[in-house]
């Protein structure tokens, strides 16, 4: 009799705990969305390209929808005005991270930049950022190693004129190698040293690796009863790259104390130097361990690597199918640096068509269609979305545009024929003064933006977006793929066409909305100007540099467009072009 008595009473509290939620939830004023089914909620409803699926949600929905994600609430924002109260307005109270197996297992324990949490050492890591890593002045002193390995580049495909290549291997050792000797102080990963830890090939595949996972939705975050099965495998596939990651890292940090060691007062060369000395600062709020300094290593590395040159692949391939567009370019570098030398970090203010194209390329192409969800509160910049990366993507999207619409190519040539001429190479000092290279850049940034998830943020209080309830513990996302087809701001939004940023500009720093390559407000990847000038010298110089042709019997229709999902947006089928010269032959003697 007791037993039933104790059974009722724990029914009926049952009863009136759910009912309670039930009128609550029903009280709350959520933004529109999909019914969720149990357990797994709208997950059902997200392919293999969700900024896509968010895309198609949000024109039923609209610019503010509500989705359920196993147990986790997720509001997303589809314009460019919820895209300022998120990331601007309501900045301070979506700030903060969620917890998930990337951070633990690929971080150090929340040890980076990226997944930290809120407090003072992501301040502290921040402000080191910004003063420290990525000064203006530290970025000049850097210069001779990115023209240096962009002459590189240059020279090895001169070397490979008239014969098909992979674009994105020129690109991805290019800017690998530009990292690696600005935060490591060497090429530890030289094809030529016996002595490397990894090999160069491998060393890629682990970052390809991370970046990956870092992207990927894990059952196990949104429905956390699963975590301990990992179905999906990726907290596996974490822990084994982490472990690669880690025996090098303790070999660079190893042979850097030793050198430290060695020589009295040493003067610090690369970055890791900096964030050694950083450790022994006795006045730091937050005593820097070797773990903090192997994420934050992990950081500069990662996030140095693989966008620039998707980025820079995007922009090629739509330039292979849009000829005139490449035209427009190249006459921008001839008219800027002339034929008879390259083009140079400091050309890049005066190649407005280059950026341009960079610009259309990232709004078609986003490396970073989603921004990631915010946890209300002030956080830090990213690291991951700015670099190698955001270069590679950006840069391989824009030589893809520019293949299908020669005609834009042709425009870009014209500018740096006039603007550099036909005896040089186009040098970072140019760059203000190729405002066509810009548009591409732009255009290439509209279209494929720089990674498809930069920083999640979740809601740490209740609070009202729109006139919508936002719960706390909310994952807010932004879909800045979605900005960038909006009607309502771009004309034909779906064709790349550079054209459309000269006639309007726009700051991609975090000012203007319809275009957040690297995002705004205070998780604001800080090393975006190390990514730019790793994007427009390249960019500029590929294509003034060279004529880019599909191999045959290719045509631009034929060139597959397709993408892949991940931390950044890369092409699903690489990228095969045929350079040929189209400067004097002294030119590449480099």
């Amino acid at each position: 009799m007791e037993t039933k008595i104790w059974s009722a009473c724990l029914s009926l509290l049952v009863f009136v705990y759910v009912l309670a939620k039930a009128l609550r939830r029903r009280k709350l004023n959520l933004p529109p969305g999909p019914k969720p089914w149990p357990v797994i909620g709208n997950l059902n409803l997200i392919g293999p390209l969700p900024h896509k699926s968010f895309h198609e949600l949000s024109q039923k929905y609209g610019p503010l929808m509500h989705l359920q994600f196993g147990s986790c609430p997720v509001v997303v924002g589809s314009s460019v005005e919820m895209a300022k109260v998120i990331l601007k307005t309501m900045d301070v109270n979506f700030s903060c991270r969620p917890r998930t197996a990337a951070g633990k297992y690929t971080t150090y324990n929340y040890s980076d930049i990226t997944w930290s949490p809120y407090g003072p050492y992501l301040k502290q890591a921040r402000k080191m950022c910004l003063t420290e890593l990525f000064s203006t002045k530290r970025l000049e002193s850097y210069e001779y190693i990115r023209v240096e390995e962009i002459n590189l580049m240059l020279k090895n495909l001169y070397k490979s004129s008239g014969q098909p290549v992979v674009v994105k291997d020129y690109l991805s050792t290019v800017t690998l190698s530009v990292i690696s000797r600005m935060v490591l102080g060497k090429k530890y990963l030289d094809k030529e040293n016996e002595n490397s830890v990894v090999s160069l090939d491998e060393f890629k595949r682990m970052l390809d690796e991370l970046i990956y996972l870092n992207g990927v939705i894990n059952l196990g975050d949104v429905i956390p009863w699963l975590s301990f099965l990992d179905v999906q495998g990726y907290v596996k596939g974490m822990k084994i790259v982490s472990k690669k990651l880690d025996r090098f890292l303790e070999h660079v940090l190893d042979e850097h104390q030793e050198r430290r060691r060695k020589v009295e007062g040493y003067v610090s060369r690369d970055m890791v130097d900096v964030l050694l000395e950083q450790a022994e600062d006795p006045t730091l709020e937050v005593k820097m361990e070797r773990h903090n300094v192997k994420a934050l290593t992990q950081d500069l590395l990662a996030g140095g690597t693989e966008s620039s040159a998707v980025t820079v692949e995007w922009a090629i391939s739509e330039l292979l199918k849009k000829p005139e567009i490449f035209k427009k370019a190249t006459e921008e570098t001839d008219r800027v640096i002339g034929q008879n030398r390259w083009v140079q970090e400091k050309d890049m203010p005066n190649l407005p068509y280059i950026e341009a194209i960079v610009k259309e390329t990232m709004r078609l192409h986003p490396v970073a269609p989603l921004l990631m969800p915010r946890l209300v509160r002030e956080d830090c910049k990213d690291l991951l979305a700015g670099g190698t990366e955001s270069s590679t993507v950006t840069i391989i999207w824009a030589i893809s545009e520019l293949l299908k619409r020669p005609e834009y190519f042709k425009k870009a040539t014209d500018e740096l024929d006039r603007v550099i001429g036909r005896n040089r190479w186009v040098k970072e000092k140019d760059m203000p003064n190729l405002p066509y290279v810009d548009a591409i850049m732009k255009e290439t940034m509209r279209l494929h933006p720089i990674a498809p998830i930069l920083t999640p943020r979740l809601a740490r209080e209740d609070c009202k977006v729109a006139g919508y309830d936002i719960k706390k513990g909310t994952q807010v996302f932004v879909n800045v793929w979605t900005i960038g087809l909006d009607p309502s701001i771009w004309e034909n939004p779906t064709e790349f066409n550079p054209d459309r940023f000269i006639k309007k500009p726009i700051d991609i720093r975090g000012h203007d909305y319809e275009l957040l390559p690297f995002g705004a407000g205070r998780r604001m990847c800080p090393g975006y100007s190390l990514g730019m000038k790793v994007i427009m010298s390249s960019l500029a110089n590929l294509i003034h540099g060279f004529n880019w042709k599909l191999p045959d019997p290719m045509k631009p229709e034929d060139l597959n467009m397709e993408e892949v999902f991940g931390l950044s947006v890369p092409r699903k089928v690489p990228l095969v072009a045929v350079p040929e010269p189209r400067l004097p032959l002294e030119v590449y003697n480099l």
